[in-house]
């Protein structure tokens, strides 16, 4: 298993636009979380939206699945950001046990 750096940091303070959001899924997704060790930097980041954390890292999640987002997915981020990004996962996972 390799380890992937990624700077999303490179998308300014807020990540907020889907055409962004499509960027980073598509940059997370070439980086293959579920065979790497993937490190995403997101220091700069002071404020994304749901919907962006959801089309980011919940289409990963649950391309990859759970066990090995939380494996193999590490997010160097604020708390505020961090928690921005559970809620979208959260929600994410929830629907996905409904369907």
């Amino acid at each position: 298993m390799a380890t992937v750096t990624l700077d999303f940091n490179q998308f300014g303070s807020t990540i907020d636009r889907p055409e962004d959001g499509e960027r980073c899924y598509m940059m997370l997704k070439e980086a293959d979380p579920a065979n790497n060790e993937v490190i995403v930097k997101m220091q700069s980041v002071v404020s994304m939206t749901t919907s962006c954390a959801k089309q980011i890292f919940g289409r990963i999640c649950m391309e990859i699945g759970e066990a090995a987002f939380e494996e193999h997915v590490i997010l160097d981020v604020s708390d505020g950001v961090y928690v921005i990004i559970q809620m979208g996962l959260d929600e994410m996972i929830e629907n996905a046990k409904r369907d």
